[in-house]
């Protein structure tokens, strides 16, 4: 039996990085209020939103590694950028907004950029919260997606 890849394994790595923040991002900076980005992969686009930041968390650099931002396209939620925090701050570093949040409590693990590359947990719950737990240092939300129906 003969399988057939629809789709080129370039594309379709072009296609994750673009989905996981990787370097086709394009930032806006108005140095006031966040504005929703554009992000182009191989064969799809998606408008990000910037996370509105709570208890003192910041961004570590979004020059470097993009704002903290959300996408929905096709009943998935996906997450970028890397957060900052010292270890006093409350774990709630958001609020998701109607329209992106999943229908279950969730709790999902995260790269600890700051740490030396150890992984920590996050919930997020179905009213839009966004915890961070395990004494994070510099959470990455790159890469995590999940569908909203979870």
């Amino acid at each position: 039996m003969k399988l057939r890849m629809r789709m080129p394994i370039a594309a379709a790595a072009a296609a994750v990085m673009a989905v996981a923040g990787g370097g086709a991002a394009a930032l806006a900076s108005s140095g006031s209020a966040p504005q929703a980005t554009t992000t182009r992969g191989a064969a799809t686009s998606f408008i990000w939103h910037p996370l509105r930041l709570l208890s003192g968390w910041q961004a570590l650099s979004s020059q470097d590694y993009g704002t903290p931002s959300y996408a929905v396209r096709d009943g998935i939620l996906y997450l970028r950028g890397i957060l900052s925090a010292d270890k006093s701050n409350d774990p709630l570093v958001a609020v998701l907004p109607a329209g992106a949040r999943p229908a279950h409590f969730l709790w999902l693990t995260y790269f600890n950029f700051g740490s030396g590359g150890s992984s920590s947990g996050m919930e997020i719950e179905p009213d839009g919260s966004m915890f961070i737990y395990g004494g994070a240092i510099d959470p990455s939300l790159q890469a995590i997606s999940f569908p909203l129906s979870s």
